[in-house]
């Protein structure tokens, strides 16, 4: 069984995502396969042929420089249409080869729904907070200015939205023991017998 989690920025989702992991799911991490995916060679020379050679330090991606080239011009959908279909690929084969030998596995992805992978998934978790308290997390996380944390958000899809793909919703308005408490609470329900997934070496 394939779980889907996302979530806006500033939701949540990586304390969500980190709560699972101790349960003993497997995750498969869409933002460790995006830096892996910056270090494909065919990647590389398609976003250099796209955003410039500013975007190379020491012969690599420096993703500060590329995230700042396509926010700056407005090409984020090009970025995504570069680096997303090769992302995807990789967390579907690691997820099925996670599912296979664990029984279950989670795809932890900030685009799951953008990206089309909820497709893939038998349940989509979302994890959401009001935006008010989204902004000050952001704000107070990146030392952004309330102008810039709305930037960022306005890029995302919006949460009324998301909610009509997610099967199963979190608020996370609370502090980060109650955010644990209820994704552990949602959690249990997929563990076989309700003990943890066995995740020992073969």
């Amino acid at each position: 069984m394939l779980i889907g989690l996302t979530g806006s920025m500033a939701a949540g989702k990586s304390t969500a995502a980190r709560t699972i992991a101790e349960m003993g799911f497997p995750i498969i991490d869409a933002d460790r396969i995006a830096h892996e995916v910056l270090e494909d060679e065919k990647v590389i020379s398609e976003l250099v042929k796209e955003f410039g050679r500013g975007i190379i330090s020491d012969g690599r991606i420096d993703r500060k420089a590329l995230a700042k080239a396509a926010f700056r011009g407005g090409r984020t959908e090009k970025l995504n249409s570069i680096t997303h279909p090769v992302i995807c690929q990789r967390l579907i084969f690691d997820a099925k080869r996670e599912e296979e030998k664990y029984g279950a596995a989670v795809l932890d992805v900030p685009l799951l729904i953008e990206s089309g992978l909820n497709g893939a998934c038998a349940h989509v978790i979302l994890v959401t907070a009001d935006k008010a308290i989204r902004y000050a997390r952001i704000m107070e996380r990146d030392g952004l200015t309330k102008r810039e944390a709305r930037a960022r958000l306005k890029n995302q899809m919006p949460e009324r939205q998301k909610r009509k793909y997610a099967d199963i919703i979190i608020e996370n308005n609370g502090t980060a023991a109650e955010l644990e408490a209820a994704v552990r609470n949602v959690m249990m329900e997929f563990m076989p017998k309700g003990k943890p997934v066995d995740k020992e070496k073969d």
